[in-house]
């Protein structure tokens, strides 16, 4: 898939940092057979991400959720009162990738980048995530594989031959379906 930093090189890029930075990006992906990962579920496992390298909880974090459209922007922080450590710019697309072109527009070098979208070939855009977060689950891993392999442009059949098991097993047309509707 993409290259990632490594642990070493996101604890080293944490250290000493009053206010962190954060873009992140949401794609809302069709329920699948085996997986469904909502954009609540991967505003946990990014936020989960953070707070294991930073020390922050969502209590000091300010989140700035970008609206469906692109229009819109919403301020939530946790406690009003409480000074926050960490902001977390939210983009997220329902189709398209409208909003992760804007991402990459808005990306300044001393901020990170994350997501939790497998999905999308990053290097189609001018940047790639510090990471992408995924769960360590044999669902996750399933149809992170296939979509590894589609971004790397093998066939449909072959992904469906190469990733079928007993437990889990997918068509060469749900994958041709699945492609068309991640944008």
């Amino acid at each position: 898939m993409s290259k990632q930093r490594t642990e070493e090189e996101l604890r080293e890029k944490y250290r000493n940092k009053p206010l962190k930075v954060y873009r992140c990006y949401l794609k809302e992906l069709p329920l699948w057979t085996h997986y469904k990962l909502t954009c609540d579920k991967q505003r946990e496992l990014i936020i989960a991400r953070i707070a294991e390298y930073t020390r922050v909880t969502e209590d000091e974090i300010e989140e700035v959720v970008l609206k469906q459209g692109g229009k819109d922007w919403n301020t939530k922080t946790s406690d009003s009162n409480n000074k926050s450590k960490a902001r977390i710019y939210w983009y997220g697309d329902i189709e398209g990738r409208e909003n992760l072109k804007q991402l990459v527009e808005d990306l300044d070098v001393k901020e990170w980048f994350y997501s939790a979208d497998f999905t999308v070939d990053y290097s189609k855009y001018e940047v790639e995530p510090d990471e992408i977060v995924v769960e360590e689950t044999k669902q996750s891993e399933f149809y992170q594989r296939i979509f590894e392999m589609a971004n790397d442009g093998i066939s449909n059949g072959k992904i469906a031959k190469a990733v079928s098991t007993k437990e889990m097993s997918i068509t060469r047309q749900a994958i041709g379906l699945m492609r068309n509707s991640v944008g």
